[in-house]
């Protein structure tokens, strides 16, 4: 249940980046660009926790042979 739901929200997270992205690139006017840079990046930064969190629900770190919380 946790993958899945850790997929869907890479996948809404893209999508937001990309609206963004849109936005950005059809602005007339650099006010609010930097704005709409930061919340790109911080998407992309979320978009990459959320994916290394899903990575580790894919293949949990095994120490000393003993399964890892």
């Amino acid at each position: 249940m946790a993958k899945r739901q850790l997929e869907e929200a890479c996948v809404l997270l893209q999508d937001a980046a990309a609206d963004l992205e849109s936005v950005l690139s059809g602005m007339p006017m650099p006010a609010g660009r930097a704005d709409l840079n930061e919340a790109i990046g911080t998407i992309m930064e979320t978009l990459r926790l959320v994916a290394s969190a899903h990575a580790r629900l894919e293949h949990p770190p095994i120490h000393g042979g003993v399964l890892a919380d």
